[in-house]
């Protein structure tokens, strides 16, 4: 990720090692990580993805599918307190399902 653009140094965040043929995989990075990679928000914000092989003969193939971009804005005080309001309730529904279509 680059916090300043493509003008910026890029840092790796999340790095996936695989080594047989795969399936699809949906790593979740959170901010913790991001923040500590020494990243700060900024509207100029980029993320990249690279697809490498070790093997210097080796062929490299990859696809980024379905990147979602996703925050909270507190932190819930109680299980389930995703509208972030301080109790459960019906108000939390909502919430609940937009983090289940977003995976």
């Amino acid at each position: 990720m680059s916090e300043d653009g493509s003008a910026g140094s890029w840092k790796e965040v999340y790095r996936l090692h695989l080594s047989t043929d795969e399936t699809w995989f949906h790593p979740k990075i959170r901010w913790s990580q991001i923040a500590g990679a020494g990243i700060s928000p900024s509207a100029t914000m980029q993320i990249r993805f690279t697809a490498t092989d070790d093997a210097p003969a080796g062929t490299v193939e990859a696809a980024i599918d379905g990147v979602i971009v996703s925050t909270f804005l507190c932190d819930p005080v109680a299980a389930g307190d995703l509208n972030c309001n301080g109790s459960v309730g019906f108000d939390d529904i909502n919430p609940f399902v937009a983090l289940l279509v977003m995976g």
